[in-house]
Parts: structure tokens; C-alpha cells; sequence
């Protein structure tokens, strides 16, 4: 399933589909035709979701205007296809389901790379209950991180 201008790995079940839908410029819901700004596509993430999108814009980096992975990380040998996406990334130093240095990885290496539009936030037990560092990091990043929905629809894409 798409949403307009904000796709969720962790909804996308083929990749294929999302992509094809990308370069249509264009989705169906319910019967109808529906349009979307292909200069502004968000991609979000967390847990899987978060590994899914860095692994989505890893290989198509030019599609999305922004992407936000959250407790993910990827291959962090190719975080050189990253340097001219928005990214703001975040995790939970006591994650105990996905590695914090992952993210950590992800982001040093896209900056070591050149890239300039990376931001990390780290969440802390100073922040909230290290005993649910992984589940509520999602929450309290969209309900609580100053400026974050700001940021994201600020990006426009212009590299496609």
C-alpha cells in the first residue's frame, strides 16, 4: 500500500510495486486514480521498517526527497550513494534489539563521504525507560522531536 507523499517501508511488501509506482507518478486506491508530487517522497521507517529504508535508498536514492530510518542501519560500505539525501536518523544508545552502532556506522560513513544533509538524533535512558529503548523511540520521535514534521516537508527532491 502507498500513501500519498510519505511511503513507510515497513508497509511495502515488494519493493517492485513501490518502485513502479514511484516512476508512474501515480497509485490507485479504492478504484481511484490518484497523483502524487514525485519531488516531494518521504521515506520512514522503524525497527525493520528503519533497516528497509536505508536499504530502499541505498538503492534508489534519487526517488525520495527525504528519508527518516529509525533503530535501522544498512551496509554501511555503501553509504557513499547517500551523500546528497536528507537523512535525519535515530536510535536508542540501549536498543537492545538493533544495534546502536549501526546507526552510528550509517551516518559517520555517509559524512566521511562527503554527505552534509545527515542528521542523527540519539536517544539516551535520560530520555525514556531503557527497558522499551527500541518500541518507544518510534512515539517520541514523531510526537515529541522539535521540528522533525518541519524538516521532512521542507525536503524537495530535484536530483530526478
Amino acid at each position: 500500500e502507498i500513501m500519498p507523499s510519505l511511503v513507510g517501508s515497513e508497509m511495502c511488501i515488494r519493493d517492485r510495486d513501490v518502485l513502479r509506482a514511484l516512476a508512474d507518478g501515480s497509485f490507485e486506491i479504492k478504484g481511484a486514480q490518484l497523483g502524487m508530487d514525485t519531488h516531494r517522497l518521504y521515506l520512514t521507517g522503524h525497527s525493520r521498517g528503519g533497516l528497509g529504508t536505508w536499504d530502499m535508498v541505498q538503492r534508489e536514492p534519487n526517488y525520495f526527497a527525504a528519508a527518516v530510518p529509525m533503530t535501522g542501519y544498512q551496509d554501511h560500505e555503501k553509504a557513499d550513494v547517500l551523500t546528497e539525501l536528507p537523512l535525519w536518523a535515530f536510535h536508542h544508545e540501549d536498543d537492545p534489539s538493533n544495534p546502536y552502532a549501526g546507526t552510528q556506522t550509517m551516518v559517520s560513513h555517509i559524512e566521511a563521504a562527503g554527505g552534509t544533509k545527515v542528521k542523527f538524533t540519539s536517544y539516551n535512558s535520560g530520555n525514556y525507560n531503557q527497558a522499551h529503548a527500541h518500541n518507544n523511540l518510534n512515539g517520541q520521535a514523531w510526537n515529541e522531536e522539535p521540528g522533525l514534521f518541519e524538516w521532512i516537508f521542507g525536503q524537495v527532491n530535484n536530483r530526478n
